[in-house]
């Protein structure tokens, strides 16, 4: 996260100074461009107005040698008159190579400087003077007199009748054109001016003189009479090239400037540009580190807490002193590893009661079903005594049945009679003791069904109130996570210098996450701990309705072996009656068959009500088998909800 933080502030100030650095390299290069354009522009018209101030002034100068009228009515005789007229102007006109005054054939007659006279009949421009008779300026010629190349001004000459005499002429020497080219060539420009045919005729260079340029694109603009500016060449060798035409000459002015001197500020501006990106990038890398420093240390203090806490660990802390939200994270983090500590606490002291409980629940229904069984074969043992009793009251009835026969063994009979009626007496009373103990044992099982009961209520009760804690740290999560979702809004409105504090709130939002998915898995614990609850409370609450049926069916029991006692007691009488009066048994055989029946139709009551207690009681050792079975549920749920809070560290 350092890292990103570093390269997001690196990037808000790389990227705005790239913006600004290009937009001012551009403007900047634009204007330079654009003022170097105006420059040469200026320099050409300069050039050309230096031109144009020349060759009017050496038309002037010849218009006034023409109107002389020592020219105007020449005659041979004046001839020394001229001569001497054109060498104090030559005089006036430095600049000048020779001032000429030529007849209408071509014939020099007079010039201001020495050397032999000729015949310019052959010339361009005077044929095109005697054309036009108009003032003529010549193309590069080469001196017939010097040899040296030069430039020809021709001015026509009337008669008094107007009709042309003859015409005057200065000669310019390239090396005079090319002093007003040096003139204007500064600061890496170069002022050069060519002929009609494209011959240069004045350069700073003289190695430049008398090239030929009518092939390139700046002359044959020119030529066409249109100012302007263009540039040719390519990369380092590129020119900015300036142009216009004399209308005067027909010369063409140039003013080129090599595009790398154009854009000499550009490149300083450019590498000071450079200079300030990397300086003010090293600086937004050290202020990314130091606040990713800063920003990251409470953030990543908050991770490995929570960490911790997601492997158990209650007991850690933490000190953020902080008034943004990552002090509202820290505050809702204690608020709710608080919460946590309190509650899994609470957890464990409600596990080990409810292990506690189970435990004895489980060592109870353990000695009932001990009991039970004991009862049950007591009970067995009572049923085989009834059988027995049964043969014998089938024996003596029997045996009254040939009373008629065998009067003799009556008195034997009924001793063995009353000796077996008083061995089911004493059967019937250990049944009746045997009956009193299960029903006291049967009580005792009410009662630890009774706090059963009541621990599993409490404990579904602590449950409840764990949920409600747990709904708690999912709102809380869930309020977390809102929080974050709108600091991610706000970064985004924030847009670029928000980047950071959206990763923040990115982070924020993981962490809400994984404490809402925790409390998710202790609230899907704590609901499945519920149901194991309910279904303990359904199975005692169905285990107490048994119990209740066993003591029902333990005091009809009862009240059966009190009416088989109280028949055992009237047999053992009656019986002993019979041994006492065997005497007069045969007086009595009816009475005693009466007798025998009844006793022997209550001695089947006996049997039926003992079948139904065992029936009873092996009802009831059944459901002790299964409240055996419900409470070891409950110790493994117990022992399973102690294993999960001795996860937790508090």
């Amino acid at each position: 996260m350092k890292k990103q933080l570093i390269m997001i502030m690196s990037l808000i100030a790389l990227i705005p100074l790239l913006v600004y650095g290009t937009f001012s390299l551009i403007t900047t290069s634009n204007k330079i461009e654009k003022d170097a354009y105006s420059m040469n522009e200026q320099n050409v018209n300069l050039v050309l107005q230096k031109t144009t101030a020349l060759i009017n002034s050496e038309f002037e100068m010849l218009q006034q040698l023409s109107e002389n009228p020592e020219i105007k009515e020449y005659t041979p005789t004046q001839l020394a008159k001229v001569k001497n007229l054109l060498v104090s102007v030559g005089k006036l006109h430095p600049e000048i190579q020779s001032i000429i005054f030529t007849a209408t054939d071509g014939e020099q007659i007079a010039k201001s400087s020495d050397g032999d006279l000729s015949n310019t009949s052959d010339r361009d421009y005077f044929k095109q003077l005697i054309a036009t008779q108009k003032q003529v300026v010549s193309d590069i010629l080469v001196s017939k007199s010097t040899g040296k190349k030069i430039v020809t001004v021709v001015y026509p000459v009337f008669d008094t009748n107007n009709t042309l005499s003859g015409m005057v002429q200065v000669t310019l020497p390239l090396d005079s054109m090319s002093t007003y080219a040096k003139e204007f060539s500064t600061n890496g420009q170069t002022a050069y001016i060519a002929d009609r045919t494209g011959t240069i005729l004045a350069h700073p260079d003289p190695n430049s003189l008398d090239k030929d340029i009518k092939d390139t694109p700046s002359f044959q603009n020119a030529s066409q009479g249109t100012p302007g500016t263009l540039t040719y060449g390519e990369k380092s060798d590129r020119v900015l090239v300036s142009y216009a035409k004399d209308p005067l000459t027909g010369w063409s002015i140039f003013s080129e400037k090599p595009y790398n001197l154009i854009m000499a500020d550009s490149n300083i501006l450019f590498r000071n540009s450079i200079i300030i990106l990397v300086i003010s990038l090293i600086l937004a890398i050290i202020a990314g580190y130091i606040f990713s420093t800063r920003l990251t240390k409470p953030i990543m203090q908050l991770v490995k807490v929570t960490e911790a806490v997601a492997k158990g660990d209650l007991t850690s802390t933490w000190d953020i002193k902080s008034k943004h939200e990552i002090g509202a994270l820290s505050t809702a983090l204690a608020t709710m590893t608080n919460s946590l500590r309190e509650m899994v606490s609470h957890l464990k002291d409600t596990s080990l009661h409810l292990a506690s409980s189970s435990e004895q629940l489980t060592a109870s229904a353990g000695e009932t079903s001990n009991a039970s069984q004991h009862i049950a074969l007591s009970i067995q043992e009572m049923a085989e005594g009834s059988d027995r009793q049964s043969e014998y009251v089938n024996h003596t009835s029997s045996t009254v049945n040939q009373m008629a026969t065998g009067i003799q063994g009556i008195a034997s009979s009924a001793h063995e009679v009353a000796s077996k009626a008083v061995m089911a007496s004493e059967k019937v009373n250990e049944g009746d003791t045997a009956l009193k103990a299960a029903d006291s044992e049967i009580s005792k099982l009410k009662f630890i069904f009774g706090e059963l009961s009541g621990s599993v209520h409490s404990l579904n009760n602590h449950s409840e109130t764990i949920g409600q804690i747990v709904n708690v740290i999912a709102q809380i999560a869930k309020q977390t996570n809102l929080l974050s979702l709108n600091a991610g809004i706000e970064a985004a409105r924030a847009g670029e210098h928000g980047k950071g504090f959206s990763v923040v709130a990115k982070e924020i939002r993981n962490l809400a996450d994984e404490a809402s998915s925790s409390a998710n898995q202790i609230s899907a614990l704590i609901d499945s701990i519920q149901s194991e609850i309910h279904t303990v409370v359904d199975r005692t609450e169905a285990g107490s309705q048994e119990v209740l049926q066993s003591i029902s069916a333990v005091h009809t029991a009862e009240q059966s072996f009190g009416l088989i006692r109280q028949y055992v007691q009237e047999v053992t009488f009656n019986i002993q009656s019979v041994s006492d009066a065997s005497s007069t048994l045969s007086k009595g055989t009816e009475q005693v068959i009466r007798s025998v029946h009844q006793m022997s139709e209550i001695t089947n009551t006996s049997v039926g009500e003992i079948e139904s207690v065992s029936a009873a009681t092996e009802q009831q050792l059944a459901t002790m088998e299964e409240i055996a079975a419900s409470s070891a549920v409950l110790s493994d749920v117990a022992q399973e909800l102690k294993g999960m809070v001795e996860k937790f560290q508090v």
